[in-house]
């Protein structure tokens, strides 16, 4: 169960870090034209203030999970006073 949990904390941490290098891949896409906006899906605040301070090219939406028994107050809050969607 231990080695379950951490082999899938590294694997988290490994896609966490290879979406970085994505995101700063796509940039030059932007910038050319090719790719309108750059979008999130599940990513969490730390996440997203990581993607914030490390890449060029804000995200303009963040998709997320919001329904009545979780609404999810904090990450929506942080995405509006951020400017992104």
């Amino acid at each position: 169960y231990r080695v379950c949990l951490k082999n899938l904390f590294q694997l988290a941490l490994f896609l966490y870090k290879k979406n970085l290098k994505i995101l700063k891949a796509i940039e030059p896409f932007v910038g050319k034209g090719i790719v309108k906006s750059i979008g999130l899906c599940n990513f969490n605040i730390k996440q997203i203030q990581d993607i914030l301070q490390n890449c060029s090219i804000k995200p303009a939406v963040v998709e997320c999970e919001c329904h009545p028994y979780f609404q999810n107050e904090k990450l929506i809050q942080f995405c509006q006073n951020n400017g992104i969607l």
